[in-house]
């Protein structure tokens, strides 16, 4: 803007509008990362809530649920999904193999949520027995 001159108006309104853009998404970034960090501290609330009353119920009845969820989304795989790796074709998985994908995610987030509980645990001893109890579950799960 400084470089044309103040005078030459075609320059002043380019940078002005060059200047709301970026002032609009620095704006919009801060509001994702706002909406963000409520979600994660909504989350965090939720998770040691929902620690102690996950403490409390049995290895097997939470490992014959894991089984059922992934029951569920196994008994709607079709053959032909398992054809060619169609799960692995990233701008089509969805189309040709969407049980099996279903499945991957479900995997996937039970992985977080054994992550996510595990380090969100305020100490070392209620981590340690958080692994111990996920370990149980792996061992009714086999």
């Amino acid at each position: 803007y400084t470089r044309y001159g103040p005078d030459n108006d075609k320059y002043a309104k380019l940078a002005d509008m060059v200047q709301k853009t970026i002032t609009f998404q620095q704006t919009q970034d801060i509001e994702k990362t706002s909406q963000r960090l409520i979600k994660t501290q909504t989350f965090i609330a939720m998770v040691e809530e929902m620690k102690h009353e996950f403490q409390a119920v049995e290895n097997r009845l939470i490992a014959e649920q894991m089984t059922l969820i992934d029951f569920e989304h196994f008994q709607n795989i079709k053959p032909r999904e398992c054809l060619n790796k169609n799960w692995l074709k990233e701008e089509r998985k969805l189309e040709l193999a969407p049980n099996i994908c279903r499945m991957i995610d479900t995997i996937n987030r039970t992985f977080k949520w054994t992550q996510v509980t595990i380090l969100l645990a305020p100490d070392i001893a209620k981590r340690g027995r958080l692994i111990k109890k996920f370990l149980k579950i792996c061992r009714e799960l086999i």
